[in-house]
């Protein structure tokens, strides 16, 4: 079903009111599919529809530039997964983003290499990187970095090879992540001398056509699942403490599970045993029985919290009620008493889940528990429900976007599927720059200058400069399938409505394209710009 797109998706609900389970439920951008790593590779290479390998390579380079941040944090297990790169997490270390590129590489039909190194100086750092082989020969291509290398005839990208030959290739392009931080003098990385470790391999995120179930969100009758953009502090932290917060937003989902459904009682429920239902809808034993149910919830999203309230009735004080929980993935765990009750009475207890989760999830990630109940004597259950929360990657969202949102499942869907949605208004659109010369022509002169006009809200709305931020993007590639990062990483002041470059940074012939846009604190961003152009050509008798 379609969606129209609003201002800002804040939340998305999407609930089975049906009797029949419904499967693969999807919400996502029209022209952007990632259910699965099959489908992520197909709208990779349909935006950028690459004529040659190179072309290939850098578009698929660029997509996780645009989608998939840097940071160097938890989740060191289960991340190696191009869906749950995409859908889960939307950022992670650097081997996180070499593995990344080298499963996508591999599905797009181009061999990869892994090139992992640890220096002295910083003491315990450390760095993994992608190469990828196109045009006959390896290139480098750093995403948790933001960047690559250009030779020197500006045109070709470095090998580590070409690197190690040339160790002022790595000095021509700054790194934020190392050379602004003052760790190290990017050269420092080829040094024989300043490395422990260095070797490569073969490794890659796991990734097919068809990932099978385990990506698949699936909800019972009765059940419901939230997109919230707002993730409130939920991220998995199986890795470190208070270092590894991460620095990037994250969303969350939250999925409810209700007993009893209003279609079918009890019976979604995964096991059960002597328990007769009441006219009322409860469970109840007969005399002198025991009786237990459990209830399994598996979810596509690492799980980080949860809690299980439930409504209850202990008749006698010989009856007794007690909750257990249980990791049903490796390594296994028994099940866990969490509460027990005894006493004659009607309650409605709240238990808290957090703990017990954030114990499972060190060291691998939990993507299923199970809750379960086990009854004796005169015990009648009332109501039971579940809240899990689980990470969801906030670039997984549909974003502010004129495309429509499309909402699919599997199943026997009918009139079943409820979706709701709740929407903010965005704030204003900052003010387009103005480039001022659109066609330049680059032979003797020794600078590169691109200039643009300063909007004029800020002169007038007194905005100061460090509120004040230019993207500015620079291709060879008319259509920016992919940006020029040696180029723009020399870039200092991003809040200056110009940029020099070099001569001895630019190539002798050929074009490049670039645009520009407004970031404003409290406003949207500004459309881009109009497209510049820059010809380049040695002087005439040379």
């Amino acid at each position: 079903m379609p969606l129209a797109a609003p201002s800002r998706l804040e939340t998305l609900t999407v609930t089975n009111r049906g009797s029949h389970p419904v499967t693969q439920v999807i919400v996502r951008e029209a022209n952007r599919d990632w259910s699965s790593s099959g489908a992520i590779l197909d709208t990779i290479l349909k935006d950028k529809h690459p004529a040659d390998d190179r072309e290939k390579a850098l578009g698929i380079y660029q997509y996780v530039q645009d989608y998939i941040a840097s940071e160097a944090y938890r989740s060191r297990y289960d991340c190696y997964d191009i869906w749950k790169a995409f859908n889960c997490y939307g950022m992670g270390h650097c081997e996180f983003h070499a593995r990344l590129l080298a499963g996508l590489f591999e599905m797009a039909g181009l061999a990869s290499l892994e090139l992992n190194l640890a220096l002295k100086s910083p003491p315990r750092f450390a760095h993994t990187i992608c190469e990828v082989f196109f045009a006959g020969s390896w290139r480098l291509l750093d995403s948790h970095g933001h960047t690559f290398f250009l030779q020197r005839d500006n045109k070709t990208i470095s090998s580590w090879d070409n690197l190690v030959a040339d160790p002022l290739l790595l000095k021509r392009c700054r790194v934020p992540q190392y050379e602004y931080l003052g760790l190290f003098k990017n050269e420092e990385m080829v040094n024989k001398e300043n490395q422990t470790e260095f070797f490569l391999t073969h490794k890659k995120s796991r990734g097919s056509k068809d990932d099978g179930p385990e990506h698949s969100l699936i909800l019972r009758s009765g059940e419901s699942f939230c997109f919230n953009r707002n993730g409130e502090g939920v991220f998995v932290n199986n890795f470190r403490a208070e270092d590894y917060i991460p620095i990037n937003p994250t969303s969350k989902g939250i999925l409810r599970t209700h007993f009893p459904a209003s279609r079918v009682g009890w019976r979604n429920v995964t096991h059960s045993e002597g328990f007769t239902q009441d006219k009322e809808g409860s469970l109840s034993l007969p005399p002198g029985k025991k009786g237990s149910l459990a209830v399994d919830i598996q979810l596509p999203y690492p799980i980080v919290k949860g809690s299980v309230q439930v409504a209850f009735e202990v008749l006698d004080s010989s009856s007794e009620l007690s909750l257990s929980a249980e990791k049903k993935e490796y390594p296994k765990v028994k099940p866990e008493v969490i509460s027990n009750w005894k006493s004659p009475g009607k309650f409605s207890e709240k238990v808290d889940l957090d703990e017990i989760i954030s114990r499972w999830n060190k060291p691998f990630v939990s993507y299923s528990y199970s809750i379960g109940l086990v009854a004796s004597g005169k015990i009648r259950l009332i109501s039971l429900e579940l809240e899990t929360v689980c990470e969801v990657a906030q670039s997984s969202l549909p974003r502010p976007t004129e495309s429509p949102w499309i909402m699919s499942a599997s199943g026997q869907l009918g009139e079943s599927i409820e979706v709701k949605l709740e929407t903010v208004p965005l704030p204003p659109e900052a003010e387009t720059p103005q480039i001022i010369q659109e066609i330049q022509n680059i032979t003797g002169e020794k600078t590169l200058t691109f200039s643009w006009l300063e909007p004029a809200v800020i002169k007038s709305k007194n905005i100061p400069s460090e509120q004040v931020q230019y993207d500015l993007v620079i291709s060879d590639d008319s259509e920016f399938r992919w940006y020029l990062l040696p180029l723009m990483h020399l870039r200092k002041d991003i809040s200056q409505t110009s940029f020099t470059i070099p001569r001895e940074y630019l190539p002798d012939s050929g074009k490049h394209y670039w645009k520009v846009c407004t970031r404003l604190d409290g406003y949207e961003p500004s459309p881009w710009s109009s497209i510049g152009q820059v010809s380049y050509s040695k002087p005439s008798g040379k």
